[in-house]
């Protein structure tokens, strides 16, 4: 009878130990991803966005490419610019609608 209560015990502490494993690594749903499949988003594709959405700055090179899911694709990407500047980048893409990046928003500093 002792052994059984032990085992139930234990059997409980396992299911909560797993739902805290489960819970601490789970993805949060809607947050910023980063994109390991970057290579659609190369210095001269940022550059030709820039420029269709009238912001005219070089990219040296890109740090970081994040997507978030939010009525479509929204693109986060940190870059260096021409003359140094630590930049982000952001638009959306909603591929139902069209290819071409909407809402393009540049923060420099």
């Amino acid at each position: 009878r002792a052994a059984i209560k032990y085992y139930y015990i234990m059997f409980k502490f396992a299911v909560l130990v797993l739902a805290i494993v489960a819970v601490t690594y789970a993805r949060q749903l809607g947050a910023p991803e980063n994109d390991t499949d970057n290579d659609n988003i190369t210095a001269d594709t940022l550059e030709r966005i820039l420029t269709d959405a009238e912001v005219h700055l070089k990219v040296k090179s890109i740090e970081n490419v994040q997507k978030q899911v939010v009525g479509g694709e929204k693109y986060i990407v940190e870059f260096i610019s021409g003359d140094n500047h630590r930049c982000t980048a952001t638009w959306v893409v909603k591929q139902w609608e069209s290819q071409k990046p909407m809402d393009v928003h540049v923060s420099c500093k």
